[in-house]
C-alpha cells in the first residue's frame, strides 16, 4: 500500500508521460551527471549509457570526473562491458578529473555519439561544486 501512494504521488509530481533525452547535436552530447555523494551517479550513468545503446542505438564513452574517488573509475570499468554497451574512458589518465575537454575530444576522436561525465559527489553544494561545473561546461563548448 505504501508503494503504490509513493508511486502516484512520484507520478503525480512528475507527470505519467515519459520524455527522450534530446541528442540532436552535433557528437559527442556530453551530459554531466551531478549531485549528493551516494545519489547513485555512478550507478546511473551506466544505466542510462545501456539504455542508450540499446533502445537508441547510440555509441556512448562513460568518463569519470571524479578525483576523490578512484573506484568510480573502476566501476564504470566493471559495469561498462559487463552491460556490453559502451565504453569507459581510459583509466592510466594522470588525474581523474582534470580535463573534461580531453575527454570530449576523446569522444570525438573515438566516434561516440554521446558522452556521459560521470562527476564527484559532494555533501552539500557549495561554491566550488558550482565554480567547476560552470569551468568544465565552459571548456565542453570549445570542445
Amino acid at each position: 500500500m505504501v508503494v503504490k501512494i509513493v508511486h502516484d504521488e512520484l507520478v503525480a509530481t512528475l507527470g505519467d508521460d515519459g520524455q527522450t533525452i534530446d541528442l540532436n547535436a552535433v557528437p559527442p552530447v556530453a551530459i554531466m551527471m551531478v549531485g549528493l555523494q551516494g545519489s547513485g551517479k555512478t550507478t546511473t550513468t551506466a544505466k542510462l549509457a545501456r539504455r542508450m545503446v540499446q533502445r537508441d542505438k547510440r555509441k556512448v564513452l562513460m568518463a569519470s570526473l571524479d578525483i576523490y574517488r578512484p573506484a568510480a573509475m573502476e566501476q564504470l570499468a566493471v559495469l561498462g562491458p559487463r552491460s556490453r554497451h559502451s565504453d569507459a574512458a581510459d583509466r592510466s589518465w594522470p588525474e581523474a578529473g582534470a580535463d573534461r575537454q580531453a575527454r570530449a575530444g576523446t569522444g570525438k576522436l573515438g566516434g561516440y555519439d554521446v558522452v556521459l561525465l560521470d562527476t564527484a559527489g559532494r555533501t552539500t553544494l557549495d561554491e566550488e561544486m558550482i565554480v567547476g561545473s560552470r569551468r568544465n561546461q565552459n571548456r565542453g563548448q570549445s570542445a
